[in-house]
């Protein structure tokens, strides 16, 4: 199978659905073309069900999807119609609990804000946008997010 992009996408861990986050096409024209076409919704653009097929640990999870992807015409004798279709090639999991990994993006984000400062900059809409997609009332992390420090280097300048 030849690939034509890829795209990377949240899996809802039990019901039937899923957000694109990103998708890139091969060339510039396909991008542009999926750009004008795919939203964020998951049927948008590829199959549920084919992805959960070449990967069945893919729910609940952050994946990155290849696909190839034809576009078509048909002639009915009045008009030209044109539809598409998308073939999984590849489900590789990227984060096994994308969950909790959103929660603390948005809490990093957002987690010092008002009510009035969220409603400012987007960030109600980011929060609904998790409420709506796990069908539960958010609440930020209650750690901050850790950032572990390793030295690669040894200081060479104590000698």
């Amino acid at each position: 199978m030849k690939i034509k992009g890829y795209a990377r996408c949240v899996i809802h861990p039990t019901e039937e659905k899923g957000i694109i986050l990103e998708f890139r096409g091969n060339s510039l024209a396909f991008h542009i073309y999926l750009e004008e076409f795919v939203q964020s919704e998951l049927d948008d653009l590829l199959s549920y069900e084919e992805i959960i097929e070449k990967n069945p640990n893919a729910k609940g999870t952050l994946v990155l999807v290849t696909f190839d992807y034809q576009g078509f015409e048909t002639f009915n004798g009045e008009y030209t119609e044109h539809d598409s279709t998308a073939r999984v090639g590849d489900v590789l999991i990227l984060d096994e609990n994308y969950r909790e990994q959103w929660r603390q993006n948005l809490t990093d984000l957002y987690g010092t804000q008002s009510i009035e400062e969220l409603k400012e900059n987007e960030g109600m809409e980011d929060i609904w946008e998790w409420e709506e997609f796990y069908g539960e009332t958010f609440i930020f992390a209650k750690k901050p997010h850790e950032i572990e420090v390793i030295q690669v280097f040894e200081d060479e300048l104590d000698d």
